[in-house]
């Protein structure tokens, strides 16, 4: 989840601005997000709010959810994504197409552009 969050202060080219985003963005509290685990044959990746796969009960599994198939077939067939893709320790690819909820930010282009090519 750092890199994530490290992929949407990125949008920020200034001290002031994420200071003043801050500043904004504290008078509508914390939002809490679990992600939920998949592996499938290549990799595992975690999805977060507004990805199709996101179940409605988040906190009911308690384990990695096993896929058949590779992760390019998954993403092939996603209309909505929001998730981290990690292949190994060294490759971890941030993908979102859905807007952010409650004023937060969305990822900085440079690094979501995986699925998008999709």
């Amino acid at each position: 989840m750092l890199l994530y969050d490290i992929a949407r202060l990125m949008n920020f080219y200034s001290f002031q601005e994420l200071l003043n985003f801050s500043r904004q963005r504290s008078c509508k509290g914390s939002t809490l997000v679990q992600p939920v685990y998949y592996r499938c044959d290549d990799c595992m990746f975690g999805v977060l709010p507004g990805d199709e796969l996101y179940p409605k009960e988040p906190g009911a599994c308690t384990q990695t959810i096993v896929l058949s198939g590779s992760v390019d077939d998954l993403h092939r067939k996603a209309k909505q994504y929001n998730r981290y893709i990690v292949y190994d320790f060294h490759k971890v690819v941030l993908a979102s197409n859905v807007p952010p909820g409650d004023g937060h930010l969305p990822l900085q282009p440079l690094v979501n552009n995986k699925l998008a090519k999709l």
